[in-house]
């Protein structure tokens, strides 16, 4: 047990600052030795000293000592040598925290992501109208794979969390959760006029379940209708994920990685131990659709916005994943004039955000993956006159009045 602790960082201390995180929707909280807490600020997704924030209280600088009594706060036991490691913390079941403990030069460390006790609508999110459309078309598959996928920080877990909400409102279902930690805290709903109710069963990696792969595979014992996963991060997490999703049940979970071609890959090579042909027609078989996201900062510098792709598994899609996903015709089957009305390209996405002056065509550009396309696209519209005046401005400081 820690004892003899008289530094400034105590329950009380540490408490106020994570209460400040909740207050003010600050996704992260960094906690290095021989730094300030530092904050990320929702709004321009920027690092802030935490004194920022208040006006009274002033933190010092932290030390090796406060770290680990943080620790032991949050943990309840002192730090036994495990070198990384997560776990997550509540305020009461006001607020809840994921904390990932790591060591830098030797010394303790905590990133601390602030995750809301109210699992949002996805109303709420900003989506755009036709993104939302398709999200909520999710909602209707009852088995199978649905995967979404992007950087992190870009709101994976919150889209999915809201996109099995968004499923209990109209459906009673048997819910098994595998997560490391567990981030939103799902409760039993019960529908007053039949007296219907769902089941949901949340469980940790490394408290109520030793690994990703012993709970999946456990989780199939519990009848569920649907299987949340965390993360999908190894091959037999992904072949018992694809087990699943083959027997009936609704899996769904998050990637690293960028569109959904990455995505394909990235399942084929975890699929390593069996022929790739082979891996092709299982993933043409069992997918339902791969939404890829990323945040991007709005136009008026307000925040930040979700723009996605959204590939669903159609006929035409299912048939050039089976022969080999090959780039061109997954790039025409997004972009092309054989697209479906059920899939959105990031271009569209962007295209349609930068069209309602909702993000600045730079943004819109750094953002995609296929710049040439959305460039030419942006161009054909008829870029605004303000953008236009810009760019000749930029140029005429980069080479002066008289040109080159």
């Amino acid at each position: 047990m820690i004892i003899d602790y008289h530094g400034s960082y105590s329950e009380e201390a540490f408490h106020s600052i994570l209460y400040l995180m909740a207050k003010i929707q600050a996704p992260d909280l960094y906690l290095t030795s021989g730094n300030y807490p530092t904050i990320r600020d929702k709004r321009d997704r920027r690092l802030y000293e935490i004194n920022k924030y208040f006006e009274k209280e002033k933190y010092p600088i932290l030390e090796p000592k406060d770290i680990e009594n943080i620790v032991f706060i949050i943990t309840g036991k002192e730090h036994l040598g495990r070198r990384e490691f997560d776990t997550s913390y509540s305020l009461k079941n006001e607020a809840y925290f994921r904390v990932h403990i790591y060591s830098l030069v030797g010394k303790l460390s905590l990133a601390i992501r602030f995750i809301p006790a109210k699992i949002p609508d996805l109303s709420s999110l900003s989506f755009s109208p036709e993104v939302e459309e398709k999200l909520r078309m999710v909602c209707t598959h009852k088995d199978g794979l649905v995967l979404v996928t992007g950087p992190t920080g870009s709101g994976k877990s919150t889209t999915v969390a809201s996109v099995m909400n968004e499923m209990r409102k109209t459906r009673s279902l048997s819910i098994v959760t595998i997560e490391d930690p567990i981030e939103f805290v799902h409760k039993i709903k019960v529908n007053g006029e039949d007296g219907l109710v769902d089941v949901i069963i949340q469980q940790q990696v490394g408290i109520d379940v030793p690994t990703f792969y012993d709970g999946i595979v456990a989780s199939l014992r519990k009848h569920p209708n649907v299987i949340l996963l965390g993360e999908i991060r190894g091959k037999d997490e992904m072949a018992e994920a694809i087990n699943a999703a083959n027997t009936g049940h609704l899996v769904l979970g998050t990637l690293h990685t960028r569109n959904a071609i990455q995505t394909i890959e990235r399942i084929i090579a975890l699929r390593s131990d069996i022929p790739k042909t082979e891996a092709y027609k299982e993933v043409a078989s069992i997918m339902r659709v791969f939404i890829s996201q990323q945040l991007v900062p709005k136009i008026d510098g307000s925040g930040f916005i979700p723009v996605c792709e959204i590939l669903a598994n159609t006929p035409y899609v299912s048939d050039i994943i089976e022969k080999g996903a090959n780039f061109m015709d997954m790039k025409e089957a997004l972009d092309g004039k054989t697209r479906s009305p059920e899939i959105i390209s990031l271009n569209e996405d962007l295209f349609t955000r930068w069209q309602r002056k909702e993000i600045d065509r730079k943004i819109a550009l750094s953002a995609s993956y296929n710049k040439v396309d959305l460039d030419l696209r942006m161009r054909k519209f008829g870029v605004p006159w303000e953008e236009k005046r810009k760019e000749e401005k930029e140029e005429e400081e980069r080479f002066g009045e008289g040109g080159f």
